[in-house]
């Protein structure tokens, strides 16, 4: 949903794992559990998210200048584990330039006690430039990091395009 400014906002749930269907249970669910999700975002400036149209950029129909500011949250169980996932994001518009950038955390509480609990976080970067309606520059960056677990995985991405 929306408000007639900035605000945006959405939840829902979201049932099971929609795997293979099974014929003992007629089912293609092999979860029954219901995830939870929620978003919120509020837009500063620009186009409004209700659709109401003011007088149309100068210079390109893709400039919105503005400011957005939003969270997400998700809630979930499978067969193997009760996992959340956390987020926070922002992008800022102005004429050509546009940047934005996202955080995500999450962790994995695993229904093996054989097997550890897991949390990571993930962060990204990204700017796009209109050149030309038909010619965009591209740079991004991405960062993982998982410590907990056996071999700590870290991975950075860097992409221009």
């Amino acid at each position: 949903g929306h408000s007639s400014g900035g605000l945006f906002y959405a939840g829902g749930i979201v049932n099971g794992n929609s795997a293979e269907f099974s014929q003992s249970t007629k089912s293609s669910d092999n979860n029954s559990s219901k995830d939870f999700y929620a978003r919120v975002t509020y837009k500063f400036g620009g186009l409004s998210y209700s659709g109401e149209i003011g007088p149309p950029p100068q210079g390109g129909n893709w400039r919105d200048n503005s400011l957005q500011l939003g969270g997400f949250a998700y809630n979930g169980k499978s067969l193997v584990s009760d996992f959340n996932r956390y987020g926070l994001d922002a992008r800022w518009r102005y004429q050509d330039l546009d940047l934005f950038t996202g955080f995500v955390y999450g962790n994995d509480i695993f229904k093996d006690p054989m097997q550890s609990d897991m949390a990571f976080a993930a962060y990204f970067f990204e700017g796009n430039y209109v050149f030309l309606p038909w010619l965009l520059f591209v740079l991004r960056y991405e960062y993982i990091s998982t410590p907990e677990i056996t071999i700590p995985l870290t991975c950075r991405i860097f992409l221009p395009a």
